[in-house]
């Protein structure tokens, strides 16, 4: 009985709101996000994760600066959208003017512990870095 009244408990969560939502409203970039380059976009809140990568390179590591986003699976699959590559993000300023248009390179991921965020490596488009 104690073990499905904790799973009963813990289905009640909700571990986006409690662990992501607040930070990215708060440290998040406003952005577009656009399925496969197209339409208008959805708006979305993404956290640049400033991780550095190791890519080997004639049998050297060579460390590079990544172009990593987070983007919560809560926001875009609420949208009906599942990240791709050859997706779109147009980052926006505060005035909700484009920055930036990076593309989604690779499969997205879902590497936290509780599959809430995905990661997206992505490449610039058009524009500055922000």
């Amino acid at each position: 009985m104690a073990c499905a009244d904790r799973t009963a408990f813990a289905t009640m969560i909700d571990w986006d709101d409690i662990l992501h939502r607040p930070a990215f409203e708060e440290l998040g970039l406003s952005a577009l996000y656009r399925v496969g380059d197209q339409g208008d976009g959805i708006p979305v809140r993404l956290r640049r994760d400033a991780a550095d990568q190791v890519v080997p390179f004639s049998g050297a590591r060579i460390v590079t600066e990544a172009s990593v986003y987070l983007a919560r699976v809560m926001e875009l699959s609420a949208a009906g959208v599942t990240p791709a590559a050859g997706d779109t993000i147009t980052l926006l300023d505060g005035a909700g003017q484009p920055l930036e248009t990076r593309e989604v390179q690779g499969e997205p991921r879902r590497e936290d512990s509780r599959r809430l965020l995905w990661t997206l490596d992505t490449v610039a488009v058009s524009g500055d870095a922000p």
